[in-house]
C-alpha cells in the first residue's frame, strides 16, 4: 500500500544546477518523498514563507558563503525548519 500525498515528508530542494536538480528530484521522489526543486535562493526562502517542508536541503553546487547565508534567512522564517547543507560532497545538518 502505498502513502497518501500527505502522510509522506516534504522536502525543498536548493540546487544551483538545472540537470543536477532533475536528476535529484527523480531519485528523492523515487524514494517516497514530496520533493520541491528551487534553482535560486530567493526561489527557497519565497516556498519556505509560504508553504511547509519537513526539511530543506541545500546543493553542494552553491557557494559555501551563499549556503550560511541561505539558511541563516530560513531560521529566520522557520527556526523549527531543519536544514541539510551538502558541502564539498559531505553533508552538515543543523
Amino acid at each position: 500500500m502505498e502513502a497518501s500525498p500527505e502522510s509522506k515528508p516534504r522536502l525543498l530542494y536548493v540546487e544551483y544546477d538545472p540537470i543536477i536538480a532533475g536528476m535529484r528530484h527523480a531519485i528523492l521522489v523515487a524514494a517516497g518523498y514530496m520533493v520541491g526543486v528551487v534553482l535560486s535562493a530567493q526561489q527557497a526562502l519565497n516556498l519556505v514563507g509560504s508553504e511547509a517542508f519537513d526539511l530543506v536541503i541545500l546543493s553542494h553546487t552553491i557557494p559555501l558563503a551563499e549556503l550560511n547565508q541561505i539558511a541563516i534567512h530560513l531560521r529566520a522564517r522557520r527556526s523549527n525548519l531543519p536544514i541539510l547543507m551538502i558541502a564539498n560532497g559531505q553533508a552538515t545538518h543543523t
